[in-house]
């Protein structure tokens, strides 16, 4: 994994689950010997990059959200990230996750065309 899309991993997953949580201590390689519990990785051109990500509750060890989760800019810099899930996460609290300032979430995340099936009919995205 390239040291920049293993930084952007730790600090967007700490935006979500508190401060100072240690990634780079725990699961100094994250798609490999010392996986993240809700991270998926796939090897794209000999290299892996984190596909999937989910956090919360569902398993012992998962991650959960800290009460004031966040998205940081970094999880924009995961290039190959294809899902973001949540479970038991952002609650009355704190009911709309914040964007940190600077995150141009609108410019840097791209748009991907999907089907979906309702009623037997195949609708475009």
């Amino acid at each position: 994994m390239e040291e920049k899309e293993k930084r952007a991993l730790y600090a967007a997953i700490e935006s979500f689950v508190r401060k100072g949580w240690n990634g780079s201590g725990l699961f100094p390689d994250p798609c490999g010997q010392t996986p993240i519990q809700g991270v998926s990785c796939d090897l794209f051109n000999g290299m892996w990059y984190p596909t999937v990500m989910s956090i919360g509750p569902v398993l012992d060890n998962s991650l959960q959200c800290a009460p004031d989760a966040k998205f940081s800019p970094q999880l924009f810099d995961l290039r190959r990230l294809k899902s973001l899930s949540f479970y038991a996460c952002f609650p009355a609290t704190n009911p709309t996750p914040k964007v940190n300032r600077g995150s141009n979430l609108f410019r840097t995340t791209r748009l991907i065309p999907t089907s979906s099936s309702t009623n037997g009919r195949t609708h475009r995205r």
